[in-house]
C-alpha cells in the first residue's frame, strides 16, 4: 500500500475514545499520546489492532510518518479481525480517490465480518463513485430487501 495513501489516513480528526493514548491525543498533548500509545503497543499487545492503530495516530501527530504506516500494517495483520481497522483503509482509500482499492477493502470487510450489514452502504457509495450506477441500484434493492434495518442507510448511500 502506498505510503502516501496511508498518510492521508493519519491526517482526518479522530473522535474521542477509551483509550487513554488517544484521550491525550484529541486533548492536544501528543508527546504524552505517543507514549501511552507506545507502551500500549508493546509487549503482548504489539501485534494487537487497536493499540496500534492508536500508535498510528499519536506517532503522526508528532511527524513520526514511518511509524505510523508500521502501526497501521501491523494493525490489519492483527490476529483477529477489527472493523475500525477494515474502516479506516476504506476511508483511506476513497480519499485518496482509489475507489477500486476501496471498493476492495468492503468487500474484504464483507467476507471477514460474515456479510455484516454495516459493510452495504459503503459499498453502494463507492460503486456510485466508480461509475456503476446500475450496480449500486441492484445493492440497495437488496439491501432493502435482506436487511430492512439498514435500508435508509443503503438509500441514502445510493445518493451520494
Amino acid at each position: 500500500m502506498p505510503r502516501q495513501v496511508l498518510y492521508a489516513h493519519l491526517r482526518r480528526p479522530r473522535p474521542r475514545s477509551e483509550n487513554p493514548g488517544a484521550t491525550r491525543l484529541v486533548t492536544g498533548k501528543g508527546q504524552e499520546a505517543y507514549s501511552a500509545a507506545k507502551k500500549a503497543a508493546a509487549g503482548p499487545t504489539a501485534a494487537d489492532a487497536y493499540p496500534n492503530v492508536v500508535l498510528s495516530r499519536a506517532a503522526d501527530a508528532l511527524g513520526h510518518h514511518p511509524e505510523a504506516v508500521s502501526a497501521l500494517v501491523r494493525a490489519v495483520n492483527a490476529k483477529e479481525p477489527v472493523a475500525l481497522v477494515y474502516q479506516e483503509l476504506i476511508d483511506v482509500h476513497e480519499r485518496a480517490g482509489n475507489i477500486k482499492e476501496a471498493l476492495g477493502w468492503t468487500d474484504k470487510a464483507s467476507r471477514v465480518f460474515a456479510d455484516d450489514p454495516q459493510w452495504r452502504p459503503h459499498k453502494i457509495r463507492l460503486l456510485r463513485k466508480a461509475g456503476r450506477v446500475a450496480e449500486a441500484a441492484v445493492a440497495t434493492q437488496e439491501c432493502s430487501l435482506k436487511t430492512p434495518d439498514w435500508k435508509s442507510l443503503c438509500e441514502r448511500a445510493n445518493r451520494t
